[in-house]
């Protein structure tokens, strides 16, 4: 059993709390210091800051950073990047509630109080090696990834109604949850009989996903997710054809106008060669009638190709055998 120790650390004219058992700062005692301090129109309150609308929309984000899948904004008891302690009643009044968040929740806090403090107090993290860049959240919200995914979702119930978008689509146990993931059933164009299953990711990427570090657990993830829906294509007895269409920030109109009639089948030479003139797309997994075929991350595909050459079917114990 962990021991619990609060450290003091002093960050400019602040006094930070942090617990030694899971790293996780006082946010109401910064925001007690801070109103002190800096009153009248520079007040700022914590129920304000839970209700914003940058927080709603980054808050299941982190959540998510955290393997959680149960979060509900509504139910306290599903946070995991937020902690609060109710305050107990004592002789001399009640004692206030303790609210202790995450790192980068704790970052997101210190943006809404000021840009200047968290400037300050993200400096400090660095310096002392409590965190490094990766940790960074951007000043600006820009993960509107819901957005650009129900524009997806609704476009296709028009269009293509056959095809199933899932959001937030959770793999490997949930250890991983994708943005979106379009999967289109179809007979095979190229194996007469057999039919195939094609996986789209999508991926909405903020600007720390260009740093090495975050690139390389990206390759990583991509590689586990991408032998996860190959898996699950073998189970189902479908020829596998995955590929990731990943969106940096401000190329949502890119993704508009070529990616989504793409994915949907409208205009799809045309907007094929302008999507991948203009966005991060690479076809992962997808086997072409020949011998040659893509297989971006090298991944053992023998149960396909018996599933290929010899029409028998792959049983259920090669489903449970792969764990899916």
């Amino acid at each position: 059993m962990k021991t619990t120790k609060i450290m003091k650390r002093q960050m400019g004219e602040y006094e930070v709390l942090q617990r030694t058992s899971d790293s996780y700062f006082r946010a109401d005692d910064l925001l007690r210091q801070w109103n002190l301090s800096h009153g009248g129109k520079n007040r700022r309150d914590m129920d304000r800051f839970f209700k914003s609308p940058k927080t709603k929309v980054l808050w299941p984000t982190l959540e998510s950073d955290n393997f959680n899948i149960d979060f509900d904004y509504r139910h306290k008891n599903t946070w995991t990047v937020v902690e609060i302690n109710k305050g107990e009643n004592t002789r001399y009044g009640r004692n206030p509630d303790e609210i202790w968040m995450s790192t980068k929740m704790f970052l997101l806090f210190c943006k809404y109080i000021n840009i200047n403090l968290y400037s300050e107090i993200y400096n400090y993290l660095i310096e002392n090696g409590i965190i490094d860049g990766s940790n960074k959240i951007e000043v600006v919200c820009c993960r509107d990834e819901f957005r650009l995914c129900d524009v997806l979702k609704k476009a296709n119930e028009v269009s293509f109604p056959e095809q199933n978008v899932y959001l937030q689509y959770p793999c490997l146990g949930s250890k991983y949850r994708l943005d979106a993931l379009v999967e289109d059933k179809h007979d095979s164009i190229f194996f007469d009989g057999k039919e195939s299953i094609r996986y789209t990711i999508i991926e909405y990427d903020e600007s720390q996903h260009d740093t090495p570090k975050i690139k390389s657990h990206d390759v990583n993830r991509e590689k586990e997710v991408t032998e996860y829906l190959y898996k699950l294509a073998i189970a189902q007895n479908r020829i596998p054809e995955i590929s990731i269409l990943r969106v940096k920030k401000g190329e949502e109109g890119y993704f508009y106008a070529y990616a989504i009639p793409y994915i949907i089948y409208i205009n799809t030479s045309d907007c094929f060669d302008k999507m991948i003139e203009t966005l991060d797309y690479r076809v992962l997994l997808d086997f072409e009638g020949c011998e040659e075929y893509v297989n971006y991350f090298g991944i053992d595909t023998s149960d396909c190709e018996k599933l290929i050459n010899s029409g028998v079917e792959i049983t259920r114990e090669v489903f449970e055998e792969h764990g899916i």
